[in-house]
């Protein structure tokens, strides 16, 4: 069973469950559609599994690299979306009905941490957080080493399409072990038609920084 047969199978039987924090009854905001991925990120993507009922989109991206994936109906409505680190590991999910609202969501928007040299002993981190949906405000990190970040504006992520990203320095680079980043951020996610508070912790661990 490849990735696509999978992921029909899951969008099958999520249709019997919903998660106990999503309202059935809810109204959509707005539905998304493949037409609207095309007017953001079409550069970006490519359709790689079709059939009579649905086709899986992915970010053009090489094959083990991190990448959005989608799973759209025979009507274009999207029924999946999907951030992977690599082509089994799933970092963050949301499962759509076929009126657009949002089942069930797996994970944490906030996607990943790159890292990148700065000057000296400064580490360039870009972080990564998913836009499908969603507008964010609020927007707070924290160190254990006594850093306050509060980005100001969001950046669209040249690799990952519906994904956003915002830089910051630290002087961290000979204490990167032992970092740790506390985040909290409100969003609006009009799948859902609400919003979220949501918090998260990132520990870096066996990092090496090779400049």
């Amino acid at each position: 069973m490849n990735n696509f047969q999978l992921f029909a199978l899951i969008l099958l039987f999520a249709t019997l469950y919903s998660c106990s924090n999503f309202n059935q009854t809810n109204k959509k905001k707005y539905q998304y559609k493949f037409a609207d991925l095309l007017k953001s990120d079409s550069v970006r993507v490519k359709i790689i599994n079709k059939n009579d009922t649905l086709f899986e989109v992915i970010d053009n991206v090489n094959k083990n690299e991190s990448k959005s994936v989608y799973i759209f109906d025979k009507e274009n409505n999207l029924r999946f979306y999907g951030f992977f680190t690599d082509s089994l590991h799933c970092k963050f999910s949301e499962e759509f009905d076929s009126i657009g609202s949002l089942k069930f969501r797996y994970g944490n928007p906030m996607l990943e941490y790159s890292l990148f040299k700065s000057i000296e002993d400064t580490v360039l981190f870009n972080v990564s957080i998913s836009s499908l949906n969603k507008k964010y405000n609020d927007i707070k990190l924290y160190s254990n080493l006594g850093d306050t970040i509060i980005p100001l504006l969001l950046y669209k992520n040249e690799n990952y399409s519906n994904v956003k990203v915002f830089p910051f320095k630290l002087l961290v680079k000979k204490k990167i072990n032992q970092l740790i980043i506390f985040s909290s951020f409100n969003f609006f996610d009009s799948s859902a038609n609400r919003n979220y508070f949501l918090r998260d912790t990132t520990e870096f661990s066996n990092i090496k920084l090779n400049w």
